[in-house]
């Protein structure tokens, strides 16, 4: 009976160092799917933050060319001007009259490359 006993206890070593390297094996797994969710939201974060702010500039020049337009029409039809509203980036905004309806005009704004200042004229305060 004892040499039973002792077969047996031999047969149970070692499992708990099988049942360690199980749970440390799952533990670094599933830190890496944290740690790699954890990423994609700072990245995503960071994305959204970036396309705000370049929005935002457009955004308040084409509001800035809008009220323009609304002060009268373009001399030329399509007019580019250099747009600067303030608190955001110089953009250039172009007007182009809708060769069927006259009284239609579209807005189209990009942002400023460096030689633009010196090519197109800077918006004017009325048309």
């Amino acid at each position: 009976m004892s040499d039973g006993r002792l077969r047996s206890r031999r047969r149970e070593r070692g499992h708990l160092l099988v049942w360690t390297a199980v749970f440390a094996i799952l533990s670094m797994a599933y830190w890496a799917l944290a740690f790699r969710a954890t990423g994609d939201c700072i990245r995503a974060e960071r994305a959204t933050t970036l396309r705000l702010s370049r929005d935002a500039g457009a955004s308040r020049a084409l509001a800035v060319s809008v009220a323009l337009l609304r002060t009268g029409t373009p001399p030329l039809s399509p007019y580019s001007c250099v747009v600067a509203p303030t608190g955001g980036t110089r953009c250039v905004a172009t007007f182009t009259q809708d060769p069927v309806d006259g009284e239609v005009w579209r807005v189209d704004i990009r942002a400023a490359v460096p030689g633009d200042e010196l090519v197109l004229p800077a918006a004017p305060g009325v048309f």
